[in-house]
């Protein structure tokens, strides 16, 4: 949760957005590193506005460059941080 918890704090992120991020999510050979926020099957946005590149700096960049060298299977970015549903109530109302 460490991680999760120095996401949000230096991006801005939301808690399901944070926890519902995906590897393919992480632009982080740019000049500026950044994430990518959009709707995918397990994170559904208030509104097509939420999508949007949010820069990595501070603790954000340490908390995301593990992902890249994670061998395992999971898609996420954080997977001690899923399940999601526990961080979104209306996730089966826009996403179901």
């Amino acid at each position: 949760m460490r991680c999760l918890v120095a996401l949000l704090s230096d991006t801005g992120l939301g808690l399901a957005e944070g926890a519902g991020l995906l590897k393919t999510d992480l632009h982080l050979k740019n000049n500026v590193p950044f994430v990518r926020i959009q709707k995918h099957p397990r994170r559904c946005l208030k509104a097509r506005s939420s999508e949007r590149d949010v820069p990595l700096v501070g603790e954000a960049i340490w908390t995301v460059q593990p992902a890249l060298q994670d061998q395992s299977e999971s898609l996420f970015v954080l997977p001690e941080a899923q399940p999601i549903e526990h961080y979104s109530g209306q996730l089966s109302q826009c996403c179901g």
